[in-house]
């Protein structure tokens, strides 16, 4: 799913596409720019998740910049499009800063990997369960089931 969005910057227009460029070579790696147009596009991935395509123009506004973001691709619901970029801008602010490492996944990413690893061990121990005709044992798959299920309400919200 491809997300538009529109963002101020508080510097010029080519200081705002130089800390774009560099943003997304940080992120990933420059596919096209423009320099005399001020346009770039790139492919960029944030820590463990999925990776978008994302193309920006920078645009003059008074003494600032606005930012055209189009950003496509990860899932259907459009939050990888949306996560990339908005660590995409939080990397334009910090894109001098020789400490911020642009790839470290968040709490909510750990997370995710995590869930998916219990969504597999459950898959295993319900075929398990099943096969070995432990039908006493099935109240234990269906409490699991429930909590993983709560944990994909409160992980996706």
């Amino acid at each position: 799913m491809a997300i538009k969005e529109v963002h101020e910057y508080e510097r010029v227009p080519s200081e705002t596409y130089s800390d774009l460029k560099k943003a997304i070579t940080k992120m990933g790696k420059v596919i096209n720019d423009d320099p005399n147009a001020l346009t770039i596009e790139g492919k960029i991935k944030y820590g463990l998740g999925a990776s978008t395509k994302v193309k920006a123009k920078v645009q003059q506004e008074n003494e600032k910049s606005m930012i055209f973001i189009e950003s496509r691709g990860g899932d259907f619901a459009g939050k990888a499009a949306r996560e990339n970029v908005k660590h995409l801008l939080e990397t334009m602010k910090k894109v001098d800063d020789v400490d911020y490492d642009v790839n470290k996944p968040d709490k909510q990413q750990w997370m995710r990997v995590a869930y998916f690893t219990f969504g597999g061990l459950l898959i295993i121990f319900t075929t398990v369960v099943l096969s070995a005709g432990w039908m006493n044992l099935l109240w234990v798959v269906g409490l699991l089931f429930a909590v993983y299920i709560w944990g994909y309400a409160k992980l996706m919200k």
